[in-house]
């Protein structure tokens, strides 16, 4: 199989976890495109991890 096989289950995991954060930022959102509250924010949290800067 090689070292591709990894690396490709790896880059579509990253692409659902990033498309279900997606959705979930939307489902929070007052209006689309609206940023999020603190209080979003705080929600987000439980369903996401802080992201690393």
């Amino acid at each position: 199989m090689g070292h591709g096989g990894p690396l490709a289950t790896v880059a579509t995991l990253n692409a659902v976890l990033l498309t279900v954060r997606d959705q979930m930022e939307a489902l929070l959102r007052s209006e689309p495109g609206a940023p999020l509250t603190v209080n979003q924010l705080d929600l987000r949290s439980l369903f996401w991890p802080p992201q690393l800067s």
